[in-house]
């Protein structure tokens, strides 16, 4: 196999391999390339292989991202309609007491007129 060249001057195995463990490779899989690049080693099937890798873990990183922002919309979909809901109970219990006001209003008011009728009533009778 054809081996890729790389120029390394200034650049250790050691920084070689945390680039390859910041970019999310294994440690096992790191320890080999770093080493084998490093020594001017890698194959551009090794590179194939590598590229083939990233793309499948970044294209399941993608279906992960769209999977969790799905059902994230799905929960806020359904915060929106509780919501919804709450506000017409609210707005319902609002009403009802509203009512309710009114009705021990005008009950008062007409309590208060028999009372103002009898002593009325009383007080001409005096």
């Amino acid at each position: 196999m054809e081996t890729v060249s790389t120029s390394v001057s200034g650049i250790s195995q050691e920084q070689i391999y945390k680039e390859f463990i910041r970019l999310g490779m294994e440690q096992l899989i790191t320890q080999d390339l770093s080493k084998r690049y490093y020594h001017n080693e890698l194959t551009y099937r090794d590179l194939e292989n590598l590229e083939k890798q990233f793309d499948i873990k970044f294209d399941n990183l993608i279906s992960e991202i769209s999977y969790v922002e799905k059902n994230l919309q799905k929960d806020i979909s359904n915060l929106n309609t509780k919501i919804d809901s709450v506000e017409k109970n609210l707005r319902k219990d609002i009403s009802n007491l509203d009512t309710k006001i009114d009705s021990v209003k005008n009950e008062l008011n007409t309590k208060i007129d028999n009372v103002k009728s009898e002593l009325n009533t009383k007080i001409d009778n005096v």
